[in-house]
């Protein structure tokens, strides 16, 4: 059997390696220099956007045998509000780093792949799916699905983010929220360790050139005096799409449009799909009923983002007051048998209902 994949990132790789286990060895076609993304960042997995899975790496590693190395623990989350701020303590989750950095979950996991990566190699699905038996597009763009019609935007992100130098607590993920610089984006800071850290700037509907007036925007109005390093641009999509394969071309991590549309967190999500979709190429399950806890779940997320489009400032403040409330702090956050993407989904969902029949 004859395997092309479309991108050499966390989702390829892992289809790859999971591929190689079943016997079938993949090429990888990756249109940059490296694999990975080309810049270094940090993400988070958070425990309590996953519930019921209590922890996610834990649960990764059993059922799919996907390792993926943490660079640390979240203990402390600090939400920062146009004018209030609530700081959250506990076990929260695990920082990520990804793209081009020796630590990262793809340099980590691409060691154990023995079969042909293609470098500096642009391809078209078209073309593959001629002269390989199946294609996946594990591009993480959605200009393939695009093209076959088959996916609809949710969100588009204009992103700026830059590696920076200070001091940092290790374990501590910083987020804020305010309109006047992130309109109904957000922009957080993850360390990579106590002296070196990731931040970013997410802004929704605007066009990748004017991300720099935001961003500076958001370091005077944060007051951040931190040494950039390295920076970089890129445009995020978030979206949906149906089917997940069509004729000979499976399509996983974000480009199958399994970026939580609200956190723009992807990792966890990235190695589902790519694990189901070489389980079906080996075995023949049903691919679109494997993955479908992860399209659920964002289809959840979607009317969390719903209701976080129309908030203004003083909604942002009101509501991370009352994430800092002791009771609201223990409900959400440390009691783990709670899910809350459940609880919040059915109140947003109601909530959007009320909002839509206003207007």
């Amino acid at each position: 059997m004859k395997v092309a994949i479309i991108g050499g990132g966390l989702s390829g790789v892992v289809c790859a390696l999971q591929l190689q286990r079943y016997g079938v060895m993949a090429d990888i076609f990756e249109r940059n220099k490296k694999v990975a993304e080309p810049y270094r960042h940090v993400g988070a997995a958070l425990e309590i956007a996953l519930r019921p899975i209590k922890d996610p790496l834990e649960y990764l590693n059993e059922k799919y045998n996907i390792f993926l190395k943490s660079s640390g623990l979240v203990n402390k989350v600090i939400h920062n509000g146009p004018s209030t701020s609530s700081t959250i303590t506990g076990n929260l989750g695990y920082f990520l780093i990804r793209g081009n950095h020796p630590a990262s979950l793809v340099n980590h996991l691409i060691k154990d792949f023995k079969g042909k990566v293609y470098l500096s190699k642009e391809v078209d699905y078209k073309d593959l799916k001629k002269v390989y038996d199946l294609v996946i597009v594990a591009s993480g763009y959605p200009t393939e699905a695009k093209d076959l019609g088959i996916w609809n935007d949710i969100i588009k992100m204009s992103v700026k983010g830059a590696v920076i130098d200070g001091n940092f607590d290790s374990d501590t993920f910083i987020v804020w929220i305010n309109k006047d610089y992130c309109k109904s984006g957000y922009a957080y800071l993850s360390p990579f360790n106590n002296k070196e850290a990731s931040l970013v700037l997410a802004v929704n509907d605007i066009q990748l050139d004017e991300i720099e007036k935001y961003w500076k925007k958001f370091i005077e109005s944060e007051k951040l005096n931190y040494k950039v390093k390295e920076s970089f641009k890129r445009v995020h999509y978030a979206g949906f799409m149906y089917p997940h394969k069509v004729d000979n071309v499976y399509f996983v991590g974000n480009a199958s449009g399994c970026l939580d549309p609200l956190l723009g967190f992807g990792a966890f999500s990235c190695v589902v799909t790519a694990s189901e979709a070489a389980k079906s190429i080996v075995y023949g399950t049903d691919y679109e009923l494997a993955i479908k806890s992860v399209i659920d779940s964002n289809l959840k997320m979607l009317e969390f983002r719903k209701v976080f489009n129309k908030l203004n400032n003083k909604d942002y403040d009101l509501l991370i007051r009352s994430l800092g409330l002791p009771g609201i702090n223990s409900l959400f956050y440390k009691w783990s048998k709670i899910n809350v993407v459940n609880m919040g989904y059915s109140a947003s969902k109601l909530l959007n209902k009320l909002l839509s029949d206003k207007t």
